[in-house]
């Protein structure tokens, strides 16, 4: 997949949109969404093509998000995981909730994360963290 990427723009694919705010990246999944390793791969390059080789602290939107398989959630607590500072996950359903709450406890990402229902509160987190560390 090719993307034409432009600094400091938003950018939105068919698994997700990515844009920056206030040094925050924000990637919101789209709805109804089912993260599968081929969905996951392609989510990550294409963050970190956005990104330009640097790193952010990310708020990953998971409320629209219906699922993700085993092998995603291994690979993005890994590998895919790469060139994030900070991660605040933001949920308001069961399973998005269920969602965040396992890249807390087992898939764990090799950054600081968060799982939270409210987004101010999770992007306040974020530069919190970051400014702090």
């Amino acid at each position: 997949m090719s993307f034409e990427i432009r600094k400091n723009q938003a950018l939105a694919i068919p698994y997700m949109t990515l844009t920056k705010q206030n040094g925050v990246l924000i990637c919101r999944f789209t709805d109804k969404l089912d993260i599968d390793l081929d969905v996951a791969l392609v989510c990550t390059q294409v963050r970190m093509d956005f990104c330009q080789a640097l790193s952010y602290p990310v708020l990953f939107d998971l409320r629209g998000v219906k699922g993700i398989s085993r092998q995603a959630r291994e690979y993005l607590a890994g590998e895919g995981s790469r060139m994030l500072i900070t991660a605040a996950f933001l949920g308001n359903s069961p399973v998005s909730m269920l969602i965040g709450t396992i890249f807390q406890r087992i898939n764990r990402l090799l950054v600081p994360t968060r799982l939270f229902a409210e987004e101010e509160t999770a992007l306040h987190w974020l530069r919190n963290h970051y400014w702090n560390n």
